[in-house]
């Protein structure tokens, strides 16, 4: 019983590492700025984000694709991620909230791409 319990848990675990396609982690100080480029069968989209405040276990995150500013606030215990629609149904980017570095005031993310091709430009101290 325990044999056929682990090989399905491996086996589940295994699909859902496959799920996304491109995935990044990226640790960023307070405002400092993380792009990246998307691309689109029409071309390629930038997107960013910055984090800008944290306060009773929340992050507050800034960010922006195509020019349209969305603002989000993400918790570690629940709603620890947002997700961004990029074009058609399947095509989609997640950040997610890893961890949060009190110490050296840095916060954590996963930037996942789904059906669709990101890379990471740069990171910059300025937004």
């Amino acid at each position: 019983m325990n044999r056929y319990f682990l090989l399905i848990f491996l086996l589940t675990f295994n699909l859902l590492a496959r799920y996304w396609d491109t995935q990044y982690e990226v640790s960023l100080k307070k405002d400092e700025l993380a792009k990246f480029n998307v691309f689109v069968p029409t071309g390629s989209k930038q997107f960013l984000f910055r984090w800008t405040l944290f306060i009773n276990d929340g992050l507050v995150v800034i960010s922006k694709l195509d020019g349209f500013p969305h603002h989000y606030i993400l918790y570690k215990r629940h709603n620890p991620s947002f997700r961004l629609k990029l074009f058609g149904r399947r095509a989609f980017l997640m950040v997610e909230f890893v961890k949060f570095d009190i110490k050296n005031n840095q916060a954590t993310f996963r930037v996942m791409f789904k059906n669709i091709k990101g890379e990471l430009i740069q990171e910059d101290n300025f937004w």
